[in-house]
């Protein structure tokens, strides 16, 4: 009756107008955040009991394993960072314990451990876990299909990750005691309490803080460098930044300005990668140092990878991997199915294969862990004896390092009584050189009880939608 509309509890957009109103930024640059919290969340009880009992458990397993030196020293360096403080005797607001435990990655020279917050933790079934208690926020991050799409339309392409992003954002003190964790030293019976004073890895809110920041303070530059600032907006998936530019000159300039740019808010880029040699930047590649968005996407590649594919930099193409193990079970077939990371669909019409096989096994009423029947095992193993340990193609579209002058896409969509399909090509004009190649593609079971005319409807629409997505990409080439 006033003109005034509700404003539903969990409005993620409301959450962020909240974060941009309380955001600060210190005279030396780095940024303070508040935690979402919930309008009207339950209590939150402390988690005190529960962290203790899993760090006794934690101190067995690292002793058992002669990793507690190494991890303590995690936890003195984070301490001399000023990542965590001494937590107060006497805490404010919410309190919570957070539980923890040690993640190891063996690698070729040393064994590498990192050390992972459990926010999601309960005192017991019926009580409110911490991330239960915050919004997650909007999803501010970019769509990992749309900065893969338009890498390849980079003659030069140059990755960079922002190290320790997380941890750059520091969070309101008043509101650290929710940031709670128990820890001992070795041969010391005295617990200590810290609190961190930084976004960490486990809150369900930390990517969209991250974002958040990252968002406003490119805002803050974009009178300078607008050209600049869009781009690196929209190239950055999380803490991963992907850019580029026609020449190598170019893509320096680039790169100077991209540091200026983060180093003004406290963060620094390493593990500069490209496919120019001239712009790689250090070497760095440990388990230690891997960016979320890393950790997410699979970890380590020895030739590197670009948001999860391997890329070999020297030769500027991409693999999508599709080695299968031998399986006998219903379970095994879909697991190893679901191992194969193939965002652009490169390897589509290699795919449904299995994906058709596996519809049949459903069809056969087989539980989970049952023994497959000869005849489907045979096609499994007819299909994983015809696959190559990779799929590999181009990476650049525009292999030329001379400006686009003209991008046509063409886009292709057939079906049948078993699968439907689309698949977008494109033809990159740069200057005299003209360059073909297929962009992305994606292939799907054929609904059953439906006409072949009306497939072919579904695989147009697919095909339409498919280039329509790649042309928004595309859209400031």
């Amino acid at each position: 009756m006033l003109g005034l509309a509700d404003t539903n509890e969990n409005d993620q957009q409301a959450v962020y107008i909240e974060f941009k109103e309380t955001l600060e930024r210190n005279e030396a640059g780095w940024y303070q955040a508040g935690l979402p919290w919930k309008g009207s969340h339950p209590a939150l009880p402390t988690n005190e009991l529960g962290s203790k009992k899993r760090l006794g458990h934690l101190i067995r397993r690292l002793k058992k394993n002669d990793l507690y030196e190494e991890y303590n020293e995690i936890i003195e360096e984070q301490l001399q960072q000023g990542i965590i403080e001494a937590a107060p005797e006497v805490p404010t607001r919410n309190e919570f314990y957070i539980p923890h435990k040690a993640v190891v990655k063996k690698e070729a020279e040393s064994t590498k451990v990192r050390i992972v917050y459990d926010a999601s933790a309960r005192e017991d079934a019926t009580k409110p876990s911490l991330n239960d208690c915050l919004h997650p926020g909007p999803p501010l991050q970019n769509q990992l299909w749309d900065i893969l799409v338009k890498s390849r339309f980079n003659p030069v392409l140059l990755t960079g990750d922002l190290r320790k992003a997380f941890l750059q954002i520091r969070i309101r003190q008043e509101e650290r005691d929710s940031l709670r964790f128990h820890c001992k030293e070795p041969n010391s019976e005295e617990l200590k309490v810290y609190r961190f004073t930084r976004a960490l890895f486990g809150l369900t809110s930390s990517s969209f803080l991250l974002a958040g920041v990252l968002n406003h303070h490119l805002d803050s530059w974009k009178d300078r460098y607008p050209e600049l600032t869009k781009e690196l907006r929209e190239g950055l998936y999380v803490d991963d930044l992907m850019t580029g530019g026609t020449t190598v000159e170019e893509t320096a300039g680039k790169k100077v300005m991209v540091s200026e740019v983060f180093e003004d808010a406290t963060f620094s880029i390493h593990k500069w990668h490209s496919n120019a040699k001239e712009l790689e930047g250090d070497g760095e590649s440990s388990a230690e140092n891997l960016t979320y968005a890393k950790h997410q996407l699979g970890g380590v590649e020895p030739g590197g990878k670009l948001l999860g594919l391997p890329w070999d930099r020297d030769g500027d193409t991409f693999s999508v991997r599709v080695t299968v193990k031998d399986c006998t079970t219903k379970r095994e077939i879909l697991s190893e199915i679901a191992k194969v990371y193939d965002p652009l669909g490169i390897p589509s019409p290699v795919l449904l294969v299995p994906k058709l096989l596996y519809r049949d096994i459903c069809d056969g009423k087989i539980s989970w862990d049952g023994q497959l029947p000869e005849p489907l095992l045979n096609q499994w193993k007819v299909w994983q004896s015809s696959l190559t340990e990779e799929i590999t193609v181009p990476r650049p579209l525009a292999p030329y390092r001379i400006a686009v002058t003209a991008i046509e896409l063409h886009s292709f969509g057939d079906a049948s009584s078993r699968g439907v399909c689309a698949a977008v090509y494109a033809v990159v004009y740069q200057g005299d050189e003209v360059t073909q190649g297929l962009v992305c593609a994606k292939s799907r079971i054929a609904k059953r009880n439906l006409t072949i005319p009306r497939l072919e409807l579904v695989a147009g629409h697919m095909a339409v939608n498919l280039v329509s997505n790649v042309a928004r990409v595309l859209s400031d080439f």
